[in-house]
């Protein structure tokens, strides 16, 4: 699902990507698939609403805390926190 999910948002259907790794995350929670979706709520949200960038940090930050070692989650958290907040320089 995974695989399926990040294939998908690459092709811009977050609607079905975002299904995907839901369905991924059911099964057990993987900081992979968590990275994958905390990108992926931030892409499909067209607006781009407080809302989303808040639930995108917030299963970013699941991602980190399951492998604080992990770059590729610190990474993407980074980008979340940049791209809500982008007039503040970090």
């Amino acid at each position: 699902y995974i695989i399926l999910g990040d294939y998908l948002s690459m092709q811009s259907d977050f609607q079905e990507a975002q299904k995907c790794l839901e369905d991924s995350l059911t099964k057990a929670n993987n900081k992979r698939a968590l990275r994958f979706y905390s990108i992926v709520v931030r892409q499909s949200d067209t607006n781009k609403t407080l809302e989303n960038f808040k639930r995108s940090i917030e299963i970013g930050k699941k991602a980190v805390a399951m492998d604080m070692k992990d770059g590729y989650s610190w990474c993407s958290l980074n980008r979340c926190f940049r791209e809500c907040l982008p007039d503040v320089i970090f």
